[in-house]
């Protein structure tokens, strides 16, 4: 069986991932879609953050253990994406090939309208170098373990490269590209991309302006950045958690956060409160001479008048059903995943803003404080400089 034949058993399917999607258990009575469902090359995978068993979800569609098999004479490699690696005037010296089921082969054109498959004697360079060095002086360079993480961070309208090759091959050669320039690592979930991270951040070390490492929160094991958005995190998401793993730096210009581990939390509605306060702290400001949330919306801090801080709240609750995908011990999972839908009450979400009010308050007299500093749509602009520059949250500008 094959995975398109496998989803069609379930109801509301929907694809949180590359080879990941969500739907509801037919084991119980599923309100949340608490059923995760990943394929790989060897078949499919099934889990119930409520507890249920693979054989009671399997047979409760008709199926057996043996249909989660794929048949392997079905699967044959073949190419799933080229990624042009160019030199700063966009000539191509070689491409990257992906293919399904994963692999990866190097190739180099003949000069004739064919491929060598080896790069012997070719310069090897940055992904999307020309993006790199012709991108704004003031811009965040996003590094990346793969290009598929870099073009979907591009599609975001950030800047982002990686090195070719993967985790660990990264160059003295590359480093001149990125001086003077801020960095951020975003490394993968697994040992190799922890230590290709902590290469490529010392050894920017002194030329960069600034290297910020940021691990991502909820990634399970060998999950990337792309993963991380496909789960239903967004763009103004990653750029609150790099402000805030910046904002942390008390040791120099090279610099690594970690955002705080799922064991800090605890299952009562002040755990709760510091879930959403790791997730969206950075873009939530609570001033209690108001009493009224502030949320920041990318340009400024704006009240909230249309229940932003609600579905925030929400979002941190559906945050718990991941930590309990992701506990090794059954009784926990199910603890956790029992907590998660008493979360969802509206007393418990109340319980839980009212909480978080005193992690991120915020004087009326700190707002707008500086009569100097404009908003406009493209940036904040110095009055006494004549200098534009992007928006930031510290100025605190409503």
């Amino acid at each position: 069986m094959q995975i398109n034949e496998f989803l069609a058993h379930f109801n509301d399917v929907k694809q949180t991932g590359p080879n990941q999607w969500q739907a509801k258990c037919p084991a119980h009575d599923d309100r949340v879609s608490s059923l995760s469902i990943t394929a790989n090359s060897d078949g499919i995978a099934v889990f119930c953050h409520a507890g249920c068993k693979t054989e009671d979800i399997v047979k409760s569609i008709g199926l057996e253990l043996k249909d989660l098999f794929f048949d392997h004479k079905e699967i044959r490699p073949h190419i799933a994406a080229t990624y042009d690696y160019v030199d700063e005037n966009g000539t191509l010296l070689f491409q990257v090939v992906r293919y399904t089921p994963k692999g990866f082969r190097q190739r180099r054109p003949d000069g004739h309208g064919g491929w060598i498959w080896n790069l012997s004697g070719i310069q090897r360079v940055p992904y999307r170098l020309p993006e790199l060095v012709n991108a704004d002086p003031d811009a965040i360079i996003f590094i990346t373990e793969g290009e598929k993480d870099v073009d979907l961070l591009r599609s975001l309208g950030l800047t982002a490269t990686c090195n070719p090759m993967g985790a660990g091959k990264w160059k003295s050669s590359y480093n001149h590209y990125f001086r003077d320039r801020d960095v951020v690592i975003l490394p993968d979930a697994d040992r190799p991309g922890r230590a290709h991270a902590e290469q490529v951040k010392e050894s920017l070390a002194g030329i960069a302006r600034s290297v910020t490492m940021v691990e991502l929160p909820e990634l399970g094991p060998r999950q990337d950045i792309s993963d991380w958005l496909a789960a239903g995190h967004d763009k103004g998401e990653l750029l609150d958690l790099v402000e805030r793993a910046r904002a942390t730096d008390t040791t120099g210009p090279v610099q690594s956060a970690t955002i705080t581990s799922t064991e800090d939390y605890h299952r009562t509605d002040y755990g709760n409160a510091l879930r959403l306060i790791d997730r969206h702290g950075a873009s939530l400001r609570y001033s209690f001479q108001r009493g009224r949330w502030l949320i920041w919306d990318g340009r400024r801090w704006a009240w909230d008048k249309a229940g932003e801080i609600t579905r925030k709240a929400k979002d941190a609750v559906r945050a718990v059903y991941n930590e309990a995908a992701k506990a090794q011990d059954s009784a926990e999972r199910k603890a956790l995943a029992l907590w998660a839908a008493r979360s969802e009450g509206e007393a418990r979400l109340r319980s839980m803003i009212s909480l978080a009010r005193d992690e991120v308050p915020v004087l009326l007299e700190d707002l707008d404080g500086d009569p100097w500093k404009l908003n406009v749509a493209n940036g904040t602009l110095d009055l006494r400089t004549g200098k534009l520059r992007p928006h930031r949250r510290e100025d605190l500008i409503t």
